[in-house]
């Protein structure tokens, strides 16, 4: 699974990361997919790998792409699953939803950089590890099956990825995301160095800090 996963706003003229997780995929960056998307993107991938084996290795990401408009359709139907399963995140996720409705302007298109290549084999493993969450929100079923793979966290930064290296504004959005990210940023402060070895960690790999 990759260790460094992107939430992308394309515009058409530009690319813009709204969040990153160094950690896992977050969980619900799934409820904006769909089965018949990730269902294409395995098929991509063996059309690539059949067509050049080192050429697939050598890419280090495979992007989900989704028009903006049926990324925030998604976006509310999976606001039934989260309002059935997980009463205590609904209104996290909701704050997610219209944060992205607010973002997104028509035309735009949201890409996810959620899969990092080592082999093939891992490559299909994660795809189908993908899959499984989708459908689990989909057709709300098997509803624990996100953590079981991706582990226990439930902190808002794990749930909705981390802003703020980019626009930094989700916590206008949200108050319990913003007093988390507070109150982590107040212990980063008490622990000396630490804020100096961050602030040159901002630049990520790939070059997407902010607008590229």
């Amino acid at each position: 699974m990759a260790n460094n996963a992107y939430f992308l706003r394309d515009t058409g003229e530009e690319t813009e990361c709204l969040f990153e997780s160094h950690v896992s995929i977050p969980f619900f960056w799934f409820a904006l997919i769909n089965t018949r998307v990730i269902g294409k993107l395995g098929e991509e991938i063996l059309r690539l790998f059949r067509r050049s084996a080192r050429r697939i290795m050598s890419n280090s990401q495979v992007t989900i792409r989704i028009p903006g408009d049926y990324m925030l359709k998604n976006a509310k139907n999976a606001g039934n699953f989260f309002g059935k399963f997980y009463p205590s995140l609904a209104p996290l996720y909701g704050e997610f939803a219209a944060y992205l409705a607010a973002a997104f302007r028509g035309g735009d298109t949201l890409e996810l950089n959620i899969i990092e290549i080592s082999d093939f084999n891992t490559t299909v493993r994660s795809m189908h590890q993908v899959r499984d969450v989708v459908r689990s929100i989909q057709l709300r079923e098997d509803a624990g099956r996100y953590f079981e793979i991706y582990g226990p966290d439930r902190d808002p930064l794990s749930l909705t990825g981390d802003d703020r290296h980019y626009r930094n504004e989700f916590r206008k959005f949200s108050a319990a995301y913003g007093s988390y990210c507070d109150s982590a940023e107040q212990g980063l402060r008490r622990k000396p160095g630490v804020l100096e070895k961050l602030g040159k960690f901002k630049e990520t790999p790939g070059g997407l800090r902010g607008k590229i």
